[in-house]
Formats: C-alpha cells, sequence, structure tokens
C-alpha cells in the first residue's frame, strides 16, 4: 500500500537511509520500514509504472490545494510504502539503477535466482512490465546453468515460486513443480518445504511432502520443530489410511478398456490380476517387485513406479523367464491387453503423484 499525503511520518528518529540507494541527487524520498530511499523520479516512473501514475496525480495535486506538496520531497515527509519487504524493494531498485555488468553476472548463477524472483515480485505488484519479464527470463536462464550444482535454498525456491505464480508463467511454474518434486525425493528440509508448499497452495506437493516426512518414521516427525500439531495429527492419520491402502494394494489391480484383438475379457482380466498380485506382494518369496527392489512398506509411491517399470519390460517382452520369475513369464506370454495395462498402471501411479494429499485429510 502506498500512502500519499504531506504530514510528517511518526517515528522520524527511527528511520535510516539505505547504504546503497540514498542518492543524494535525488528528488523523490520513499519509506519502506523505517529505511528511507532518495531517488530519481524518473527512474521509478519508466515503464508505464505504477510510481509513473502516481506522480502524476501528485503534478495535478500541486495544480490545487497544497496538502501534497511535500510529500516525497525529504526525509520527513516521505512517500510511505507500507506492506513492502525491503529486501524485495532495494532488489527491485538494483534492476532499475544496475549496470550491464552486474545485470550480466545476476544472469548467470543460479544464487542470482532468488533476487531476481524479487524482482519480478515487486515488478509485477508495481506494474514494471518489461522488469518483470526480463526478471522471469533471468529466472529460468539461472535456472536452466547445469555448471551450478548447489541447490537452491528453500527460501530461495519460495521466493521464486512466489513469483511464478504472481506471473502465471506456465513453463517456470512447470520447471518449479520439477525442483521441488526432486528436493522431496532427496529429502532436503522435508519440514520447512511442507510448511512452505502449504503456504503456497501447492496441494499435490504438500502431499509429496506429508508422504516423504511419513516414511522418515514417527521420531522424526515428532521432533521436527517446524511441524504444528496439526500436520502431526495428520501424518498419524495418513499412517493408518496408507498402511489400510498399500495392505489391499495387491488386490485392486487397476481397470482398463480391453482393445478389439481381446477375444476372452474374462481370461484377460484373471491374467492381469495374478500379474499385478505378482508385482506387488509384499512376500519376498512371492511378489516379484520386492524381488527387484525392496521399499518401504508405505512407499507408495516407489512401489507405483516399480510397478511401471515391470510392465514396461512386460510390454517390451525383456522380463526374465527363468528362476522366480517363471510364472511371471507365463502370464505375460499372449497378453495381448499389456499395453493396456501399463497405460492403466502409469496412470495409477500419475493419480498417486497428483493426489497424494487425500491420505493426509485436514484435522476437523
Amino acid at each position: 500500500m502506498i500512502a500519499l499525503g504531506g504530514n510528517p511520518v511518526m517515528n522520524a528518529e527511527k528511520q535510516t537511509r539505505d547504504d546503497k540507494f540514498y542518492f543524494s541527487d535525488g528528488n523523490m524520498t520513499i519509506l519502506v520500514s523505517n529505511i528511507l530511499f532518495r531517488v530519481h523520479q524518473h527512474v521509478l516512473a519508466r515503464d508505464g509504472s505504477t510510481f509513473e501514475t502516481m506522480f502524476s496525480a501528485k503534478k495535478d495535486a500541486h495544480e490545487g490545494p497544497d496538502c501534497f506538496k511535500e510529500e516525497g520531497e525529504d526525509d520527513e515527509h516521505p512517500i510511505q510504502l507500507f506492506d513492502d519487504d525491503i529486501n524485495q524493494f532495494r532488489d527491485l531498485l538494483w534492476s532499475l539503477y544496475a549496470l550491464p555488468q552486474e545485470i550480466a553476472v545476476a544472469m548467470s548463477s543460479k544464487h542470482d535466482a532468488a533476487k531476481l524472483a524479487n524482482v519480478a515480485c515487486m515488478a509485477h505488484k508495481y506494474n514494471f512490465v518489461t522488469t518483470e519479464t526480463w526478471a522471469l527470463k533471468g529466472i529460468l536462464s539461472c535456472l536452466r546453468d547445469k555448471t551450478v550444482l548447489d541447490p537452491l535454498s528453500t527460501q530461495d525456491l519460495v521466493q521464486i515460486t512466489q513469483a511464478a505464480s504472481l506471473s502465471q508463467d506456465v513453463h517456470l511454474l512447470d520447471i518449479v513443480r520439477k525442483i521441488w518434486k526432486g528436493s522431496i525425493m532427496e529429502g532436503r528440509d522435508l519440514g520447512a518445504t511442507l510448511v512452505a508448499t502449504e503456504r503456497l497452495g501447492m496441494a499435490d506437493l504438500v502431499g509429496l511432502a506429508y508422504h516423504a516426512i511419513l516414511l522418515q518414521g514417527r521420531q522424526f516427525w515428532e521432533e521436527d520443530p517446524s511441524l504444528t500439531r496439526e500436520q502431526r495429527i495428520r501424518l498419524l492419520s495418513g499412517y493408518l489410511t496408507l498402511a489400510e491402502f498399500c495392505d489391499d494394494l495387491p488386490d485392486n489391480a487397476p481397470s482398463f478398456q480391453h482393445g478389439p484383438s481381446c477375444w476372452d475379457t474374462d481370461e484377460c482380466n484373471e491374467r492381469w490380476m495374478e500379474l499385478w498380485k505378482l508385482i506387488n506382494s509384499p512376500d519376498p518369496a512371492y511378489g516379484i517387485g520386492i524381488q527387484a527392489l525392496r521399499h518401504h512398506k508405505l512407499d507408495i509411491l516407489g512401489r507405483a513406479r516399480m510397478a511401471v517399470s515391470i510392465m514396461v519390460a512386460v510390454v517390451s517382452r525383456s522380463f526374465p523367464g527363468r528362476g522366480d520369475y517363471g510364472r511371471t513369464r507365463e502370464l505375460v506370454e499372449d497378453f495381448v491387453c499389456s499395453e493396456r495395462a501399463l497405460d492403466a498402471t502409469t496412470a495409477f501411479s500419475r493419480q498417486l503423484q497428483s493426489g497424494m494429499l487425500d491420505f493426509f485429510p485436514e484435522v476437523k
């Protein structure tokens, strides 16, 4: 919110001048929190911004009463921006005053993606259209920089996600979601990730975060100070719900529409149900999925991915035909609907990923 008016600000003695963006030759004073900025009006009025409109209104006001006469003209009568984050406003000013070399450096490092996200958020708020577009392109460039191996911090990722959400940049949102998912799969900063994705309203990522925390064990989520009591209750509820779902998984093969070449749909269904049970049985002596790679009992996402991998091998006829896999080989022989079964398994896996939050209902 921008405050206009010529009345002196309260607690002026607590205000300090910004070290970098208080120019002696500036002609416009702005107060953010308790920091004073002295900048150039023509710089803020670029690009058809909100400031341009505000300065025009100020100029018009001078032609009438003198109530706005001193607004923004000195430290005692600054333009007050009540709702802005001080660091984000500094980053906006940096983008408006930056030298070409500074901009080039910012566009080449992943560590500056958060700074560019701050610029994008503020540019969006104050309608610096070309500046917002530039910042979003810069974020994409930073995130594509394969030479930077250090992962983004959770806070930096939050800033980037906010910028992508405000701009509704579909491509950037897709990349950000992939980064969040990778971070969750690696188990990095899970408690903070859950809190952040809940605040950002990203339901699919919230569900993945809950599931990842659940797999760490109860001691982990009981001791994580970032989790609330309600979140711990949802984890406990999710444990019970997922345990029942996983127990029933071998007996609930995903359905599919049989192809025109399937001459016996009943026999095909029986074949598929037995194959599905073989893939998903938790019994090491029986289940081929657990023989290939052992997952946590409640790692439903890992088990679903394994099922997809096995079905890919079935469709490609690359599944072993000896030893413990002999019965599987018999089932996949002449399985004319194997590709449709693979499609159903893939859809099942994707539905689990997008709908994982359903296992962790809100506390009522």
